[in-house]
């Protein structure tokens, strides 16, 4: 009997202790480190908490710039300030259990500012070039023709083209379709002809291998390819300017007109003119300034239209490496 009395006695003290850890009569203690993911600095909560309790999380911002998303979750984040360097911050993280609270400050690194990171691209820029103009030439697809939007890459890729290799082109993509080859849908010939009869310089090369464009970049011309869509990977990040926003695998026209290296990858830069009305955040289509990474494309172009048409402002710029168009076979596009 005295034997079951004593294990009862030793059972009620164990509960009793557990009931007060549950209460919070012991203090927890706070902790949290941080990381970088290439937009924004990644906040995680780590404290120390023996008794068991709820935590409640409180993240404060020591610096009056710069603002913390969901500052009572355990893992809140920083967008990137626009710094024109790297720099740090004080940050404070309290945590609670209704009872008892700790708290403690760290510094946290945020870096420098760059559109590569906020496009999701990347860290670290080792080259980059653009052949981009400080005028618009984008053009949407979907608002050329209510009943070829949808087939009407080809005009909208050649309208652009046009446009950036002379500001005052002012044909709307409507009228060079309709009025062009009658509305229907265009191949690459098609396309060609139209630069032709417009004066708009261009000559069509081989693209075994997408790296060659880079020298015609690095010239400070364009390319008109025709791309299997189905051989780029869909985005991962709809905030982001990288892969494939809408749902198209066939044959499709785009626009590359840059090129960059970050983190030792290469990403082209395109005007992709399939936006289909589709935006980020701030109101931009996701068509403008998208980057499809150098691997993805040279897969979407080899075994379809190896070849690109090259668009220049200036007629010197290699033409003679130019390839017969009256012996390709040309392709349509959606």
């Amino acid at each position: 009997m005295r034997y079951l009395i004593v294990c009862s006695l030793v059972i009620l003290v164990i509960l009793s202790c557990f009931k007060e850890k549950g209460n919070g009569n012991l203090r927890p203690t706070a902790d949290f480190t941080f990381t970088d993911v290439i937009d924004h600095i990644q906040l995680f909560g780590n404290p120390k908490d023996i008794g068991g309790d709820i935590l409640t999380y409180e993240w404060v911002s020591l610096c009056d710039t710069v603002k913390i998303i969901s500052p009572n979750s355990r893992n809140p984040y920083i967008n990137l300030p626009k710094l024109k360097d790297t720099s740090q911050v004080k940050i404070r993280l309290v945590v609670s259990n209704g009872k008892l609270s700790d708290s403690i400050d760290k510094k946290v690194t945020l870096p420098k500012y760059t559109l590569e990171r906020i496009y999701g691209l990347g860290k670290n820029v080792s080259y980059k070039h653009s052949n981009n103009v400080n005028y618009d030439w984008y053009y949407d697809q979907y608002n050329t023709s209510l009943d070829y939007y949808n087939v009407d890459c080809g005009p909208t890729s050649v309208t652009m083209a046009a446009k950036w290799a002379n500001e005052n082109f002012n044909r709307t993509v409507t009228d060079v379709s309709n009025n062009f080859i009658g509305g229907k849908q265009w191949n690459s010939y098609d396309m060609i002809s139209f630069l032709n009869q417009n004066s708009i310089n261009n000559y069509t090369i081989n693209l075994n291998q997408i790296d060659s464009l880079q020298r015609q970049i690095n010239l400070g011309n364009i390319a008109i390819l025709n791309v299997l869509m189905g051989g780029i990977r869909n985005e991962e990040n709809d905030k982001w300017h990288i892969d494939k926003f809408n749902n198209l695998n066939g044959d499709h026209y785009i626009i590359v007109k840059g090129y960059k290296i970050v983190d030792n990858l290469v990403y082209y830069e395109v005007y992709d003119p399939q936006s289909l009305g589709m935006c980020y955040d701030n109101d931009t289509l996701k068509g403008i300034n998208r980057y499809y990474r150098g691997y993805d494309l040279n897969n979407a172009v080899n075994g379809n239209w190896p070849y690109a048409i090259i668009v220049s402002k200036s007629q010197s710029k290699g033409l003679n490496s130019g390839v017969d168009v009256n012996k390709l076979v040309h392709k349509t596009g959606l």
